[in-house]
């Protein structure tokens, strides 16, 4: 725990002991991270910084276990690739995921990755010194429903949507990330300075 001591003082949700040593023999059997193990043994996951970096834990809700957010990522999110496991989330639904060893940063609306850690460790460290960047504190008072949302933009971002309030709104798991999947597939491959037209769902 003295790892994730200064961390942790961002909790936004009490930590948790997991018990249920068959998800964590499953974990186990997915990500060698003996840190990332350790963490989630003692923590269960939970929310951090004001509830705008969501970490996946073991629980009955699906937005809140990482077995069904993975499975439901897989099957909604149309740059989803066999070695992505994801860990968590920042506030606008983008994906913290594990990629044999590294970690990825993973934009659900270009689809675009960005390799920022070779361990959780170090994850916890550049998450730490540019959590702005990573978490989108900053609009976490927007949520209209602390657990199970996430912001998406009123004008999708890759059309030149602003990060400010007005342009923002809370949707809930898993909408958020078919939204973002409809947007990505629909701008995949197109040549820069291509104009386009983008519809989403409801």
């Amino acid at each position: 725990m003295l790892n994730y001591q200064n961390f942790l003082i961002h909790s936004a949700t009490t930590p948790i002991f997991v018990t249920d040593k068959t998800s964590i023999n499953l974990l186990v059997s997915i990500i060698k991270d003996s840190d990332y193990i350790n963490f989630i043994e003692n923590t269960n996951g939970g929310y951090f910084y004001d509830f705008s970096l969501h970490l996946y834990g073991i629980s009955p809700e699906k937005y809140n276990d990482v077995f069904q957010v993975n499975a439901i990522l897989a099957e909604k999110c149309s740059v989803w690739q066999k070695s992505f496991f994801s860990i968590g989330q920042d506030i606008f639904g983008n994906q913290f995921v594990f990629s044999g060893n590294d970690l990825l940063f993973l934009n659900l609306e270009t689809g675009e990755s960005e390799m920022i850690a070779n361990s959780f460790l170090e994850w916890i460290e550049v998450i730490s010194e540019n959590i702005a960047y990573f978490s989108g504190w900053a609009f976490s008072k927007l949520l209209s429903n602390k657990q199970g949302v996430r912001l998406c933009p009123k004008l999708s971002f890759v059309l030149g949507g602003e990060y400010k309030e007005e342009n923002l709104y809370s949707m809930p798991f898993p909408k958020y990330l078919q939204y973002y999947s409809d947007i990505e597939k629909q701008i995949r491959d197109l040549p820069d300075d291509t104009e386009f037209e983008i519809s989403v769902m409801d």
